[in-house]
């Protein structure tokens, strides 16, 4: 594991079309909605078949450890994705691979990002106003930022402590 795939993040706004979005051809990231706001299973698991669909065409096989939360439910004919779920009510962060800090990072990288930008504006002497699509780029730029060993190490401590690239890494895929 190498921690170099990172899959487009996901926003999940109210409006199914935002006004700031509105000239906008191409996001950096995936925007969906609902009402709240929030994941929803139904987005959930479209989202992992698109991702099944991605992973066959490139002949490619995952495993994906996903938290306990009632959003997340696996969707059935799975060909290329095999879903581990972490189910441990109150389990603290030590076994959740994505809480060893890639959530952190990502965080850090966000206001450091947000802060510069208000610098940026502070030093034009310009009002700072930040739109939607302003913390969307700003957020898929610090998702950029994190680091493959940050990812690597997160997922050190649920036993995948192999960390330095092998043979077997520069192998093709599978048929």
């Amino acid at each position: 594991m190498k921690g170099s795939e990172k899959q487009k993040l996901i926003v999940i706004g109210k409006s199914q079309k935002p006004r700031y979005f509105k000239n906008v051809k191409k996001l950096p990231v995936h925007y969906k909605s609902n009402k709240k706001a929030c994941m929803t299973s139904d987005l959930f698991q479209k989202y992992l078949r698109q991702w099944d669909k991605e992973l066959d065409n490139k002949k490619r096989k995952i495993v994906l450890l996903i938290d306990n939360c009632r959003a997340h439910i696996e969707p059935s004919n799975l060909q290329r994705i095999k879903v581990f779920f972490l189910h441990f009510p109150n389990t603290t962060s030590v076994l959740k691979p994505i809480y060893q800090g890639v959530i952190h990072s990502l965080k850090c990288h966000y206001r450091k990002q947000l802060i510069l930008l208000i610098l940026e504006c502070y030093d034009k002497n310009k009002d700072c106003d930040i739109s939607l699509l302003d913390a969307v780029v700003l957020f898929e730029k610090s998702w950029t930022l994190v680091t493959e060993s940050t990812i690597r190490n997160g997922f050190s401590c649920v036993g995948h402590m192999k960390t330095q690239e092998t043979e077997d890494d520069n192998l093709p895929p599978s048929k």
